[in-house]
């Protein structure tokens, strides 16, 4: 099983997620996509080696860790300063 460290990227039931916070009741994903979330979709952008994907904040997820697999392409960790952002974002949606 891999570490579970916020930034990090794994996949849950074969979608990437990236851990965006731990807390009591397991560990809070969200989705990692690689095409431009439409609309008023709350989201934030992170540009990888890989290339552009976008944090998706709209469905988040509490899971536990043994529910999280590896991936084995694609960027393994988000920046700090992005995951700020994601942060950020999630204080405005939660308060």
């Amino acid at each position: 099983m891999s570490s579970a460290i916020v930034g990090s990227v794994r996949k849950h039931k074969n979608v990437k997620v990236v851990i965006v916070r731990k807390n009591a009741d397991g560990l809070l994903v969200a989705r990692l996509s690689k095409s431009r979330p439409r609309g008023n979709t709350a989201h934030v952008e992170a540009k990888t080696f890989w290339g552009d994907y976008w944090i998706v904040l709209d469905r988040l997820a509490c899971v536990s860790a043994a529910d999280l697999d590896s991936t084995w392409y694609g960027p393994e960790n988000i920046k700090k300063t992005v995951m700020t952002d994601v942060q950020r974002e999630l204080d405005k949606k939660d308060g």
